[in-house]
Formats: structure tokens, C-alpha cells, sequence
């Protein structure tokens, strides 16, 4: 039965029944009538099944995601974040044996004009999730990939953007989110993979995705999306493996929906620059 009142006009517009079949069914319990205590007027009328014809819907089960994903929201990272940001990455990290990027080297990036490096999932003002991707120009990757500098050696000012036309690689800093809340990884993959889509979508030409792992789930999750060791034996281990995906050398789910992003981009292009409207030269008199 719905908990739900209503007026007297509300409940017959509900129904949709004349007045005397209204007062029936209150007198045959289907209506419930409810005066306020102390008060003579303003009547309320609780509608049960047998008045509406309609019967309640069962509660529908809540996954362990839905319940956790409820209420978040996604959105780019600000200034402001960077220390939930490196609170979470810390607490993450330090049960695999790491460490989280500090605010103080966080903030730079967060603080460019418009930037798109850190995403963050947010719950009850609280950082459950993020991850963040470094535009970078194919020598400043291959120094990182070699271990001869890091993302924080490389100031803001320095780094590539998310424009379009010019070539750059994109190096995935972090993806952070607690190891038992797969529902929130999943969500962040989800979330990048449509990153990826929509600067595809702005012509931002991408050569080569890149990371770096450290752990076994690290390993896993790289070759799970389809990337390759890098030739790099100078610096792999047990501890540091260099992958990359070379965007348009493969075609898979990570890289498909960006590539045909990309391709549209490039056919708008190629009609506006074919029907560009040129100058009229001017004739002579």
C-alpha cells in the first residue's frame, strides 16, 4: 500500500471517479480518510491498492555497485582535490608497496588554465576514485618511459595540450581507486575510455597511450587493454615494466571508439576546407 495522502480533489483526479463512487469505496475501507488530531477540516485520503486497481511494485534489488556508484558524481579534478586526490593514492598505493603523488606536485597540473589531466569521482564530498592522463611530446615520453625523468620534472608550462592536429602521446599518471570497490574501477575505465573518445571527437591526435606497472594487477590490467612491453631492457624488472599501445597500429576496445572519433573529425575537416568559400577577385574595369 502507498504511504502517499492526498486531498480530496487530488485523490478524485487520481482515480478519476465520480464523488458518490469516491465516498463508497471510503466507506468500504479502500479510501482511508485522515483528519489531522485536533482538527475537523482538511481531510486527507489514503489510497490503497483495491481503490487504484494498481498493485505496488516490489522493491528492485540494488547491486553492490548501483549502491556504491549512487550519488556520485564525476567530474574533471580542480586545485582543490589535489589533497583528497593524494590522501586516497596514498592509501591505495601504500597496500602495494608504493606511494601517492604528493599535493604539493599535483597542484600545477590541477591548476592549468582548463585542465583536463586529473578526473575525480566524488561521493559525499569525499574522493573515491581518479585517475590522471598526461599529454606528453614523444621525447619528454620516452625520458619517462627510460626512468631518465618523471611526470613532476616536466613543468606545466612545457607540456603538450589537448589541441587538435598536433601529434602527442598520452601517459596514464594514475588510475586510483580501492582494490575491493571493482565496481569503481570498472566505473573510472568506463570514464576514460570516453575521455579518449570525445578529444578524438575534437581531433586531438594521439599516437601512442603509455604506462608503467608495478604490480601484478598493474601487468594484468595493461595487457588487458591490449598494450605491449615496451623494448626497453635496460630498465624493465620485477618492479617497473614500460607498456605502450600504438593507437592507430591497434584496433581494439580501447582504441576503437577514439580512432573513429578521430576519422570524423578529420572527414568535417576535409568538407569545410572543400567548400571554404575563397575571396572574389576583383574584375577589371
Amino acid at each position: 500500500m502507498s504511504e502517499d495522502t492526498y486531498t480530496f480533489d487530488e485523490a478524485i483526479q487520481i482515480l478519476g471517479i465520480p464523488r458518490s463512487t469516491f465516498f463508497d469505496k471510503v466507506k468500504r475501507g479502500e479510501i482511508v480518510k485522515i483528519i489531522p488530531e485536533g482538527r475537523q477540516r482538511g481531510a486527507k485520503y489514503l489510497l490503497k491498492e483495491e481503490a487504484t486497481g494498481q498493485k505496488t511494485q516490489p522493491e528492485k534489488h540494488v547491486t553492490h555497485a548501483q549502491a556504491v556508484l549512487k550519488d556520485a558524481i564525476f567530474r574533471k579534478a580542480q586545485p582543490e582535490d589535489a589533497q583528497g586526490m593524494y590522501e586516497l593514492g596514498e592509501r591505495v598505493m601504500r597496500k602495494r608497496g608504493g606511494y601517492g603523488v604528493k599535493p604539493e606536485q599535483l597542484l600545477p597540473y590541477l591548476s592549468i588554465p582548463n585542465s583536463e589531466i586529473g578526473h575525480v569521482l566524488v561521493k559525499e564530498n569525499n574522493i573515491i576514485g581518479y585517475f590522471t592522463i598526461v599529454p606528453l611530446l614523444h621525447g619528454q615520453l620516452l625520458k619517462r618511459m627510460r626512468k631518465e625523468a618523471y611526470i613532476v620534472d616536466f613543468p606545466p608550462e612545457e607540456l603538450p595540450q589537448f589541441l587538435p592536429d598536433t601529434p602527442i602521446d598520452c601517459f596514464i599518471w594514475e588510475v586510483i581507486s580501492e582494490a575491493e570497490e571493482r565496481a569503481i574501477g570498472q566505473y573510472l575505465l568506463s570514464k576514460m575510455l570516453k575521455f579518449f573518445h570525445t578529444i578524438g571527437k575534437r581531433g586531438v591526435n594521439i599516437e601512442g597511450v603509455y604506462a608503467t606497472a608495478t604490480s601484478v594487477e598493474g601487468i594484468t590490467l595493461c595487457r588487458r587493454a591490449g598494450m605491449s612491453l615496451m623494448n626497453l631492457p635496460e630498465v624493465i624488472g620485477p618492479r617497473y615494466q614500460p607498456f605502450e599501445l600504438k593507437i592507430q597500429e591497434n584496433r581494439n576496445w580501447l582504441t576503437i571508439d577514439y580512432i573513429l572519433a578521430l576519422q570524423a573529425y578529420k572527414r568535417r575537416q576535409d568538407k569545410l576546407k572543400k567548400h571554404a568559400i575563397t575571396p572574389l577577385t576583383s574584375s577589371k574595369d
